[in-house]
């Protein structure tokens, strides 16, 4: 299992130094969308650490819909028909092939389940914000 690099949302202080640190005068808002962007942007890193570390400790994997499965089988025969067609160097360059269509089909599933889990999130987080009155991106209570 591969270690996790930790990040970490950025600070208050350090969007204000980031502020004090640009020549040009911006207004409060600009400088306050600009600490919400790097907040989202840090959290976002920080909830796609922990998606991947939820994917690396799953040992029951996602459970296959039936239309899944029936497009696994149709493509399984699909290969087997092809392969039996062809002489042994052209059946090792489709296992070749097949071995790395599964590495990049792996890479994408992990992509989507990342991408989940931070959907996920925002929609868990908005949901209780709005069911509780709460604007979480308008900086306080409904009124």
């Amino acid at each position: 299992m591969s270690k996790v690099k930790r990040r970490n949302m950025v600070t208050t202080s350090r969007i204000a130094d980031i502020a004090e640190e640009t020549s040009l005068k911006v207004s409060l808002d600009h400088t306050l969308g600009f600490g919400i962007a790097c907040y989202d942007s840090g959290m976002v890193e920080v909830l796609r650490d922990i998606a991947m570390e939820e994917l690396e400790t799953l040992t029951e994997g996602v459970p296959m819909t039936v239309h899944t499965r029936e497009l696994t089988e149709e493509t399984e025969k699909s290969y087997q028909a092809i392969y039996n067609g062809l002489d042994q160097k052209e059946k090792e360059l489709l296992h070749d092939f097949q071995d790395k269509f599964y590495d990049m089909l792996l890479a994408e599933v992990g992509d989507h389940f990342i991408h989940g889990f931070v959907q996920g999130y925002r929609y868990l987080k908005n949901r209780i914000a709005y069911t509780s009155g709460y604007e979480i991106y308008e900086g306080g209570r409904k009124s």
